[in-house]
């Protein structure tokens, strides 16, 4: 039986190949679990909720995230592609609006004009969009078509 001998040469370029291959299946990993950090960037201020947004069937395909900034008192909200969505380009979207109400329990009222949204095809997130509500309570919703069925959730409240 004839032995191989491999050259130092091809072991170094099959090293570096190697090395090329979990590189970049480190930095694609990072992408994919640093999802809420890019929605965190993009709208600035502290997290203050998140609702999963579920298929009929329980899976996770995305995050409707709400953010708020005490020192510009503005609400910001970010629709993130996650699961079997991230980096699927889907109709998304995002829209926040100030109610009327300045306590919880009160309902959430609103002029449709006050409304601020994004929405496109986009395979990561819609967003951000951002309100001054300060003083005031939200309604955020936010969603995303997915096999060929809305996949929507709101959030109303944090008042104040």
């Amino acid at each position: 039986m004839p032995t191989f001998v491999q050259s130092s040469a091809r072991r170094r370029a099959g090293a570096m190949v190697a090395a090329l291959g979990l590189a970049l299946s480190a930095m694609f990993a990072v992408s994919v679990t640093q999802a809420p950090a890019a929605s965190a960037a993009v709208c600035g201020g502290s997290l203050i909720n998140t609702k999963a947004l579920r298929t009929d069937a329980g899976t996770v395909v995305g995050y409707l995230d709400v953010y708020y900034s005490g020192s510009t008192g503005r609400n910001c909200a970010v629709t993130r592609h996650s699961g079997p969505s991230y980096g699927v380009s889907r109709n998304t979207w995002v829209a926040i609006v100030r109610c009327d109400q300045a306590t919880a329990g009160n309902g959430c009222t609103y002029p449709e004009s006050r409304w601020v949204r994004d929405e496109d095809y986009y395979a990561y997130y819609a967003g951000p969009v951002s309100i001054a509500a300060a003083g005031y309570c939200i309604r955020v919703t936010g969603g995303l078509i997915w096999n060929g069925d809305p996949v929507v959730d709101s959030i109303t409240g944090h008042c104040g």
